[in-house]
């Protein structure tokens, strides 16, 4: 006679952790900086070695390279070293208070606003550093932050300001923009970016404020941390960071460890 005696089997599937990075710089200091999407921490990477005030940062996905336009330093464009933090120039786009930077990944393209009103939408040549102009603008409207979200193939652009910011979906081909939220957000001269994992537009602001825009609630802004730092420019980085750790499962049985234990019954004597 054959007794099968099944093993309980118990497979606890930990949920995917992810460990996300943004860059961001430290406005006082002219510092790259790192956060940490799954803790929150910050830690210093180190000096530009240029002059950084209100510029903004963007990862090229395509080349796996972060670039940097100074704000009101230069206004230049940079690469910048992820492990050390020092830029290096790629050449001048001569634009006053060039602020927003953005590159699409569905294109390889990169774009930037200056903080101006008409906001006029410019196209970066990454090889030289020039800003070619499209279209006329948002009229009276000055972009201070740029992201490109992925998931819906959307520039968007962030009219900062205290009490009074607004979201704006830009033409990449007319440079002209559609409202999508213009009530309900706060920021302060910042730098926003795309989490293609969480599906949120994060943003960090002079004050040292980390928020973000939610696409799925009709872009509600949510507060998360307060940083006593001066920080601007936002990007995150993809390709090695949002990779799901290995689950973990455990088993719990009697007898040996499997889907179903076979033993055969003995005859007594």
């Amino acid at each position: 006679m054959k007794r099968i005696f099944p093993v309980l089997l118990l497979a606890a599937l930990a949920a995917p952790s992810y460990a996300g990075i943004m860059y961001t710089v430290d406005n006082n200091t002219s510092t790259l900086m790192k956060i940490d999407t799954s803790t929150l921490a910050i830690t210093s990477v180190g000096s530009l070695g240029v002059t950084f005030q209100y510029g903004d940062l963007a990862w090229d996905s395509a080349n796996q390279t972060l670039y940097m336009i100074d704000g009101r330093g230069s206004q230049s464009l940079y690469t910048v070293n992820t492990t050390t933090g020092a830029a290096t120039l790629v050449g001048a786009h001569g634009l006053t208070d060039l602020f927003a930077l953005a590159f699409d990944s569905s294109t390889n393209k990169m774009y930037a606003e200056q903080f101006t009103s008409p906001a006029i939408l410019e196209q970066m040549n990454l090889t030289t550093g020039a800003a070619t102009s499209i279209g006329v603008g948002i009229a009276g409207t000055r972009i201070g932050a740029m992201a490109y979200d992925s998931k819906t193939d959307q520039l968007i652009g962030l009219e900062d300001c205290l009490g009074c910011a607004k979201l704006w979906l830009i033409n990449r081909t007319t440079g002209a923009g559609t409202l999508l939220k213009g009530t309900g957000l706060d920021t302060n001269n910042s730098g926003m970016t795309y989490d293609p994992v969480l599906d949120r537009l994060w943003d960090v602001d002079v004050n040292g404020r980390l928020s973000f825009f939610d696409p799925s609630s009709g872009f509600a802004q949510t507060s998360v941390k307060t940083f006593d730092l001066s920080l601007d420019g936002l990007a995150y980085v993809t390709g090695t960071q949002a990779v799901p750790e290995p689950a973990t499962f455990v088993f719990v049985g009697c007898g040996i460890l499997g889907l179903l234990t076979a033993r055969r019954a003995r005859r007594r004597a």
